[in-house]
């Protein structure tokens, strides 16, 4: 009677131990799956990231156009002044050419972003 008992709780034991095993390699499989899936995420989201960089370049490009027309215009209003001495350096200096901005042009560039509604 008591080997029978004995017999009975360790087959109840290997029972119990396979169960956690096999709720352990469920878990494990669980992990494993939504590792694949983080992986996929992150190189979607590097992707998105490389489109927004994109994005973010092309907005800012009538910023800087802006930006260089004032310089080119503030280095063309200073040119006489300090052309002689470019002279005297062996720099030669021409005339400026800035190009004019039109109103309606300027209007485009409000700000430094361009309005969705007009084509550049």
């Amino acid at each position: 009677m008591g080997q029978n008992r004995a017999a009975r709780a360790q087959n109840r034991m290997t029972r119990d131990v396979l169960a956690h095993l096999r709720a352990i390699s469920a878990q494990q499989s669980k992990i494993r799956g939504l590792r694949n899936k983080l992986a996929i995420l992150r190189e979607a989201a590097g992707r998105h990231a490389d489109a927004l960089g994109e994005f973010r370049a092309v907005r800012a490009a009538a910023a800087a156009y802006s930006q260089c027309l004032a310089e080119c215009m503030r280095r063309c209003a200073l040119a006489p002044r300090w052309a002689p001495r470019a002279l005297i350096n062996g720099l030669h200096w021409r005339r400026c050419d800035v190009p004019r901005v039109s109103g309606s042009d300027r209007a485009r560039w409000q700000g430094g972003r361009q309005r969705a509604s007009q084509p550049l």
